[in-house]
């Protein structure tokens, strides 16, 4: 993210890292940590469904939330995310969600979820990207991706 779109280091202050595997919240944060060393990293060792307000410190204006394959996942509940989001991240919020393209119910969660947030306050989808194999980059990838913003 921080390479892909020149993002100003100096203004990420912390970082929350959601991961079930404990190996892969350590590579994640020593990345975060090759960027700057002062940002403050947050790890949280959970799947989605074991998450709850107390496990966030939420102090920060603005938000950006970053969901890699996983919003297409049916083994944790949707509601209950979005509700804890809605619940403890008040003001300015930024959503990147990507996956692959694996079939139209799989997209069809991404996009219940940018659903979700589309009556709030400033909500303004920013990009929306649906990529089969071989559509784009002349490989076998797939890609699902959007970007939204909304005030909580």
């Amino acid at each position: 993210f921080i390479d892909h779109f020149n993002v100003n280091i100096n203004k990420v202050k912390n970082v929350t890292l959601i991961e079930p595997s404990e190996l892969a919240l350590k590579r994640a944060s020593l990345h975060i940590k090759r960027f700057d060393k002062t940002i403050d990293v947050s790890t949280i060792n959970k799947d989605l469904d074991s998450l709850s307000i107390t496990d966030f410190e939420n102090d920060s204006n603005v938000k950006v939330h970053l969901f890699s394959n996983i919003l297409d996942i049916d083994l944790f509940s949707l509601t209950q995310l979005i509700e804890l989001i809605k619940t403890t991240f008040k003001g300015e919020n930024y959503f990147v969600c990507a996956s692959p393209f694996v079939n139209p119910l799989k997209t069809s969660r991404l996009d219940s979820f940018v659903k979700s947030f589309s009556t709030n306050s400033n909500f303004n989808s920013i990009k929306e990207i649906n990529n089969r194999s071989g559509e784009w980059d002349n490989n076998s990838w797939t890609r699902v991706i959007r970007i939204f913003k909304a005030d909580i």
